[in-house]
């Protein structure tokens, strides 16, 4: 099996497990995000002295990652929000005298 030094290179993964998923886990969601932006950054900046349109397509890969994260967090705190709005609004009803 080859490895995709974009998607899934075989140096950051031990036994199933991916690094950044690890990162996730041991620093936190936050931590991570902020490291695909500095990745992201780290691979556009270099991109015409190393590794061309491999280092492009990691950039992308990370700022995919962000993005993915993102959104997922962003849905996450509204469902929350919204949540609480109508957990409010039905305490609201249930206070109110008949």
């Amino acid at each position: 099996m080859m490895s995709d030094n974009i998607n899934h290179p075989s140096h950051y993964e031990i036994e199933g497990y991916e690094c950044i998923d690890a990162m996730e886990i041991t620093q936190g969601r936050e931590a991570v995000k902020s490291f695909c932006l500095c990745n992201t950054f780290k691979y556009l900046w270099r991109s015409q002295r190393k590794n061309g349109l491999e280092d492009l397509k990691k950039a992308r890969w990370y700022l995919d990652r962000y993005i993915t994260m993102k959104e997922f967090d962003d849905q996450s705190i509204r469902a929350e929000v919204k949540k609480s709005v109508l957990a409010i609004m039905n305490n609201r009803l249930v206070k109110l005298p008949l």
